[in-house]
């Protein structure tokens, strides 16, 4: 019979989140994002301030809901979802800025 591990070192980061912190892309300022978040919004302008690195054995882990307790797995799922959203529509926007300046 399989069992979770016992202290996982990528969960500690999110069962005992930190702060870290990173650049508005829009107006600069420093925002605060927590190593249990996938993104934050600016206090400043409210633009949507994503993470660099965003909790990730939720995602693959067998153990997650088990390790993380119901509750913190649905909220990170969701986020998670938001996450990837973001991440899209900037890669999205990164291919058409690139493609404008090869059209010039």
């Amino acid at each position: 019979m399989e069992t979770m591990l016992s202290g996982c070192p990528r969960a500690d980061k999110i069962k005992n989140p930190v702060p870290y912190y990173a650049k508005c892309p829009k107006c600069g300022t420093e925002v605060e994002i927590w190593s249990d978040e996938f993104y934050a919004e600016c206090s400043k302008c409210g633009e949507i301030v994503v993470g660099q690195n965003p909790p990730s054995c939720v995602e693959w882990c067998k153990y997650a809901r088990e390790c993380l307790g119901l509750r913190r797995y649905n909220r990170l799922m969701e986020e998670k979802k938001v996450y990837d959203r973001l991440f899209q529509k900037e890669a999205e926007h990164e291919i058409t800025n690139s493609q404008a300046k090869t059209l010039q």
